[in-house]
């Protein structure tokens, strides 16, 4: 009961309907008047009823009764900025404790929690530099935030600030050191960490020393970190008694994620074909990775991936990729191989194949053991990275390759999606003995969705959509202008689109308003999604297309997206850049598709346009259509077969 009406209360409070919050509320009253979701869903209330004083009231009871809360925190703050009453929001922030308010600075400050507007946020830290808030770094960070100045490293302004940080709490001094390097401020930042490693022992939990360990590398303090008692000994007891090692090195957003789905599938995969059952397999994920509830599979989510999957200071590579190996290969050391007979490492960066290729050169000679490596071209980056990535690739990537073919007794099987690092391999290896050009499995998920060819509208409309995580680089601040050209020109179209509000709104170039997609959100033939809570949504959102837009940067002329894959495996017509690896992918597929020569408003409403007027891709265009060739399981089953896994 307790559980349902939770559920109810979500599903009512996502759909902002006042009627059925006021049901579930007289419900939840009935339930246990005195219980936080009952005291949440009046606080919703009277927000949609705009009774302010009444909403700010119940917002301040649910964290009374549960002041460790960010997230009922943040919508406390929220409340009050909608109410223009943000000053009444310092007495309970200074009632938390300390590391809670740190936890609310560093989430306002880097956007986590999308439905706190930006303007709310500008005004917080606003009122926050004004007042004594016993907190000095809202002033060490609150001129970035709210846009007055750049921060430099080694600004003078900020020394009496940092000096006073370092006398925090040492369980605070990483989530500062945090806030500070997202802030550039790289000086200050070593300096809280060396404040950290000299504080004593006994001031730390575990949340704060997987938060330190991505600091720390970050800082560059890895020598005086693994030198000093602080070093993380986890207890590996259980996870080394495994014969399958999975390791994620992307992190597991939600359950809608494609690494998610990934995971999952080759989990599944390795049980089908392979000896192996699901006791065998433990999964080590990053320490910011979601716990997945029901992976049937132990989960270590200890290592600290997010330290070298980041970037650091400033826009180039550096010397970053030796910092991030030797993370890496004090990460995998702490763990003993003894009875491990499969490892697979999953969205290995270029940047990580050294790493990779030291810690299995150590292991070869000792013991029979299988490897499986996917390499991940760079995502989430700028496309200078990936430039330079691609440019170093010799460095990077083919020489780590070229050693790992000669290990003996490690055998190895490496494989990447379309991309120019693909192609130079498969050029290295042109007999593709250790190395194949393969696709993310996700699409023999994604297919499962597939819409018969009579389950379609015949309304003479044609669905198109923008789907996916929210960014530049995938053409978003095109978007809007692509709706409201199409609505010009009266074309029988009605949109599907993913958009983070909060992420469009902070885009470098052309952000997209509030304003803006309030616009688009009100438009009868646009329907909104800020995301996609499961795996089922997104590719049911998916299946009901007519046409996918994928509007991609220069960026992905050099490296691919699960979307095109699973839009081929679902059958939904992709428009795409010429001359990128998606036109690439569709070509080799030989599925239909429609690439766009320029990337622009006008060339991407003329291939809509063209859309409209033949109207919907038949099933039958896509008979010959086939990627399964590219498709890793084909390659693994036989690897393991020979490799005697099976």
């Amino acid at each position: 009961m307790q559980e349902e009406l939770h559920q109810e209360l979500t599903r009512a409070v996502k759909a902002k309907n006042l009627p059925d919050i006021i049901n579930v509320r007289k419900k939840l009253e009935t339930f246990d008047p005195n219980w936080i979701h009952t005291i949440r869903a009046k606080a919703i209330e009277a927000e949609l009823k705009n009774d302010w004083d009444a909403a700010i009231l119940a917002w301040q009871e649910t964290i009374r009764q549960k002041p460790e809360g960010v997230a009922l925190v943040m919508s406390f703050i929220r409340c009050c900025g909608l109410a223009k009453q943000l000053d009444r929001v310092k007495f309970t922030y200074d009632s938390l404790a300390v590391h809670v308010r740190y936890d609310v600075l560093l989430n306002l400050a880097k956007g986590s929690f999308v439905h706190v507007e930006p303007d709310i946020r500008r005004r917080f830290f606003a009122l926050a530099r004004q007042s004594d808030y016993k907190c000095s770094m809202i002033r060490l960070f609150g001129d970035d935030v709210i846009g007055d100045v750049e921060p430099m490293e080694d600004s003078g302004r900020y020394d009496d600030d940092v000096n006073q940080l370092v006398s925090y709490p040492a369980y605070v001094l990483p989530f500062l050191g945090s806030i500070l390097i997202g802030a550039l401020e790289w000086s200050a930042a070593r300096k809280l960490m060396r404040a950290w490693l000299d504080a004593p022992e006994d001031t730390f939990e575990k949340k704060t020393l997987l938060l330190a360990e991505s600091v720390m590398g970050l800082t560059g303090l890895l020598e005086d970190y693994y030198a000093s008692p602080k070093a993380r000994a986890v207890d590996y007891t259980e996870a080394e008694k495994k014969k399958v090692w999975i390791f994620e090195t992307a992190v597991v957003h939600n359950q809608a994620s494609h690494n998610l789905a990934s995971l999952r599938h080759i989990i599944d995969f390795v049980v089908r074909t392979t000896k192996f059952t699901f006791d065998d397999i433990c999964v080590f994920t990053s320490a910011v990775s979601l716990p997945v509830e029901d992976l049937p599979v132990m989960q270590c989510n200890e290592i600290g991936f997010q330290t070298y999957c980041r970037s650091p200071q400033g826009k180039t590579l550096g010397r970053f990729p030796n910092r991030k190996n030797e993370w890496l290969r004090h990460e995998l050391h702490r763990l003993n191989p003894e009875h491990v007979e499969l490892v697979v490492f999953k969205t290995v960066m270029p940047t990580m194949m050294k790493a990779v290729y030291n810690w299995l050169a150590a292991q070869d000679g000792k013991s029979e053991l299988t490897a499986i490596i996917d390499i991940l071209p760079l995502l989430s980056i700028d496309l200078d990275l990936v430039t330079e990535t691609n440019t170093r690739a010799d460095e990077l990537i083919i020489q780590p390759f070229d050693k790992l073919m000669k290990l003996s007794s490690v055998k190895r099987f490496v494989h990447c999606e379309f991309s120019e690092i693909a192609n130079r391999l498969a050029a290295y290896d042109p007999a593709g003995t250790h190395f194949r050009r393969a696709v993310y499995p996700v699409a023999s998920v994604a297919s499962t969705y597939r819409k018969p060819d009579d389950d379609w509208r015949v309304d003479g409309r044609i669905r198109v959509g923008v789907l996916g995580d929210t960014r530049e680089d995938k053409g978003y601040p095109m978007v809007p202008k692509i709706i409201s050209r199409s609505d010009d020109q009266a074309l029988a179209v009605e949109w599907v689109v993913q958009l983070n509000r909060f992420k469009a709104s902070q885009f470098a170039q052309d952000p997209i308003s509030q304003e803006t997609s309030a616009k688009l959100d009100a438009m009868p033939n646009v329907t909104l999604h800020n995301e996609f809570y499961t795996q089922d949504e997104f590719y049911n959102a998916f299946a009901s297309l007519d046409v996918i837009l994928l509007p991609y940067s220069e960026r992905y002329d050099t490296t691919s997206s699960g979307l095109i894959v699973e839009a081929i495996e679902l059958r939904i017509l992709p428009i795409v850049p010429a001359g990128s690896m998606l036109e690439e992918v569709a070509r080799q597929a030989r599925a239909p598709h429609i690439a766009v020569s320029n990337r622009s408003v006008t060339g991407y409403v003329d291939a809509i346009k063209h859309c409209v007027e033949q109207g919907r891709t038949s099933n039958s265009a896509w008979s010959d259509t086939d990627l399964s060739e590219f498709y890793i399981e084909l390659h693994l089953e036989r690897f393991f077969s020979d490799n005697g896994l099976v």
